[in-house]
């Protein structure tokens, strides 16, 4: 009976262990149960920019209702929402074949997961064979294979007759929370075999903090003097620390650091 007792206690502690061992695989209660939240945030895009992807050269000529020339962000953790301010009126039915605006998005600040650092897309997409207009999320492979994770036919209430802007929004949800990630916004036109895109630069989110110091900490430069002091910009999200030297005189020069 004894022997029997301790082969049951020892049935149950294996069990234990097994389960102890399975653990790690499924997330913390709540753990990354909201993205980072942030403010409004605005980027500026050229106009005229369009590269034209079939020859892989900019081009000025392009649809004007797809040339963007600024975005405007924001997120409440949940949700992130964005306006892309366009040059010239939204056209809601085009005569184009296709005619997209979207966003990439690079999930971990990782170029090497996803296809070329992308991970997921979001599209609102003109068909011009259904005449409607559809909103797709996908999920992106490192292959550049894709997985559809939500597709809303018939899709509506992104613009309003006569605006130059159209609204796009991301769940965060379903693309698991990312604590880090950066995203590119774009509009682009398809006709006659040749699609037109303009893109805007990256955008880092949460918005990029830069800490900017100087080796020596205090700076002392009397008038006809020139020194070589170290400057430091530092990134807070996720980018190279970068250092420069330069030559002080009496008027302190501007760094720009990318």
């Amino acid at each position: 009976m004894a022997q029997g007792l301790a082969q049951k206690y020892v049935n149950l502690l294996l069990v234990l262990l097994l389960l102890l061992s399975m653990y790690p695989v499924f997330p913390r209660a709540g753990a990354y149960t909201t993205s980072p939240s942030f403010p409004q945030q605005e980027i500026i895009d050229q106009t005229r920019d369009w590269i034209d992807l079939t020859n892989k050269k900019l081009t000025s000529s392009g649809d004007r209702y797809t040339d963007i020339v600024s975005v405007d962000y924001f997120s409440d953790g949940k949700i992130l929402n964005s306006t892309l301010w366009l040059l010239l009126p939204f056209k809601e039915r085009p005569i184009r074949e296709n005619v997209n605006f979207g966003m990439y998005i690079d999930a971990d600040f990782n170029s090497k997961t996803g296809y070329g650092g992308i991970d997921y897309q979001i599209e609102i997409r003109w068909n011009n064979d259904t005449q409607q207009w559809s909103k797709v999320t996908e999920s992106w492979s490192h292959y550049g294979d894709t997985r559809v994770l939500e597709n809303i036919s018939n899709y509506s209430g992104f613009y309003e007759r006569g605006g130059k802007y159209v609204v796009l929004s991301a769940d965060l949800t379903k693309l698991f929370h990312p604590q880090k990630y950066k995203v590119l916004f774009y509009a682009e036109v398809k006709k006659n075999d040749s699609t037109k895109t303009d893109f805007t630069r990256w955008v880092a989110i949460p918005p990029l903090q830069l800490i900017v110091s100087t080796s020596p900490g205090t700076v002392e430069i009397t008038k006809g003097e020139q020194k070589t002091i170290e400057v430091k910009v530092n990134s807070t999200q996720g980018y190279e620390p970068t250092v420069t030297r330069c030559l002080y005189s009496q008027t302190l020069r501007f760094l720009q650091s990318s």
